[in-house]
């Protein structure tokens, strides 16, 4: 899993609503059981009624002492467990449950969930799935399934569930929004496959063209679309879209091109003219059937690579604009325009809005993060460690946080410190050069040699045509006097730099 595949994604802990519909029934369990634990299990229900949570898990606790072998009675436990933030007993009452009685579908959507929000997402996809097999109604699993495969980049399979899931009920927010986040991903790798493909191709351009002009870059739309028109001079359409992006390019404000919409205008024909109201839903029926030839062409076509990357990215913006119709001002809404101002660069209404989420959802992981990174790449480092440390005392896992605040404290002299977030987020994310690099940098600086090149070269492993590490393992075998493994490390350098056009070290 990438970092930067979490980085906007932010979601939250079960809250006790939705972890009471994965509770069990025990009254066909308990049958005729004594009297007693009838009366435990009706004071342990009247309990949780109330959210007196303490004396409800001690009638459940009282219970299993009676009968230790009721699956159910350990299931819910565990939820009380859960929503009472004792992870630990949550997970080992759901795995009791679980052994005594594999058929019940709420442990497994717990550990799940659990899983999910320790960021353990690897555990976390076949709890859900399993969950799902047994109880294919359940919206909550069909939720955090989609939730899951979309952090592990799994992104066909995200939108699947995500999509079952908004069809369930169409006024999902969280659902709606994270579809707009897995179509733009979709959407990117497909024109990450024409780009590389077909470099110089009429489509690449017009893509490119469309890109640009979505976030208001009407320069750059104009340089790609004219580079398109050259292959495809006769185009009437796109002629009337140059005029229109020179007009715009020139800080006029030209209404649209008109005309029927056409492959000419890809991705971008939803942004003057957006339906509203159901209108929107009929709009992504009618875009999620038009994908279905580009999806089933093999092996790809550029025509069809560039159908599927304009495609998802109108879903991905037909589903923001649903989020919108249903709730504007709801916090997902909120979070969908802060995003919408970071990708135009506007830093100060981006930061506005994230503390509008904050202030419906405080417990929304990534939202301090993402202000937090904004001001870290502004260089305003006292906001901005101020907002990752609010971060990791959310999701004490992500990776990206620890890393970047472990630069903030190493460029203000804290290098101990600085050094544990570094390898905190090599444990959160093993992958993660960059946290290699600085952990040698530091090593390095503190003569521990050995733990050094162990970076070094695993940073090396991560990214084998990189030259940086092994320039920087040329430095330290020369300070070592070790002039054969010196030597070695010079020439991987060199051959690296050479394949990557001269990349500079650092």
């Amino acid at each position: 899993m990438s970092t930067t595949s979490l980085t906007r994604f932010g979601t939250r802990r079960a809250r006790l609503p939705e972890v009471a519909a994965a509770l069990v029934l025990l009254l066909p369990s308990l049958g005729a059981q004594p009297e007693e634990l009838v009366k435990l299990y009706s004071e342990a229900r009247s309990a949780e009624a109330a959210s007196d949570y303490r004396t409800a898990t001690q009638r459940y606790e009282r219970i299993l002492e009676l009968r230790p072998d009721m699956a159910e009675a350990h299931a819910n436990l565990g939820n009380l467990y859960y929503v009472q933030g004792r992870m630990d007993r949550a997970e080992a009452s759901f795995k009791k449950a679980l052994r005594l009685k594999p058929g019940l579908s709420a442990p497994h959507l717990l550990l799940g969930v659990l899983y999910f929000n320790a960021g353990d997402f690897d555990r976390a996809a076949p709890q859900l799935t399993a969950a799902l097999q047994l109880d294919p109604s359940s919206a909550m699993g069909e939720l955090y399934l989609g939730y899951t495969y979309y952090a592990l980049a799994r992104y066909a399979e995200s939108a699947e569930f995500l999509e079952k899931a908004a069809e369930r009920d169409d006024r999902n927010p969280d659902a709606w929004y994270h579809l707009s986040l897995v179509y733009g991903q979709i959407s990117k790798r497909h024109f990450e496959l024409l780009q590389n493909q077909h470099a110089d191709a009429f489509e690449t351009h017009l893509a490119r063209s469309h890109f640009f002009e979505s976030s208001g870059n009407w320069s750059e739309a104009h340089t790609e679309l004219a580079r398109a028109l050259v292959q495809k001079p006769g185009s009437e359409r796109l002629r009337r879209r140059m005029e229109w992006l020179e007009r715009s390019a020139a800080g006029e404000t030209p209404d649209p091109p008109e005309g029927a919409a056409g492959a000419e205008d890809g991705s971008t024909q939803y942004l003057y003219s957006p339906p509203s109201g159901k209108g929107i839903l009929a709009a992504v029926a009618v875009e999620r059937s038009l994908l279905g030839d580009a999806i089933r062409t093999e092996p790809a076509t550029r025509q069809s690579l560039y159908r599927l990357a304009e495609g998802y990215q109108a879903l991905s913006f037909l589903s923001s604009l649903w989020v919108f119709e249903t709730d504007p001002d709801s916090y997902r809404a909120h979070q969908l325009r802060a995003q919408s101002f970071e990708a135009a660069g506007r830093l100060d209404e981006a930061v506005a809005e994230y503390r509008e989420v904050l202030g419906r959802r405080p417990d929304l992981r990534t939202i301090h993060f993402a202000i937090g990174n904004l001001y870290w790449r502004k260089e305003r480092f006292e906001e901005a460690r101020t907002e990752l440390e609010a971060e990791l005392k959310l999701n004490p896992r992500h990776a990206q946080a620890h890393y970047e605040l472990g630069d903030i404290l190493f460029s203000k002299g804290e290098t101990a410190l600085a050094e544990r977030h570094f390898e905190e987020a090599i444990r959160f994310s093993p992958a993660m050069q960059e946290a290699h690099l600085a952990v040698e940098r530091i090593a390095s600086a503190n003569t521990n040699y050995p733990k050094a090149l162990l970076h070094l070269k695993k940073a090396a492993a991560i990214s084998p045509r990189d030259p940086t590490p092994y320039y920087r393992m040329w430095l330290l075998y020369r300070r070592l006097g070790k002039a054969p493994e010196a030597q070695a490390a010079r020439q991987e350098f060199e051959e690296r730099k050479k394949q990557s056009g001269g990349k500079k070290s650092n």
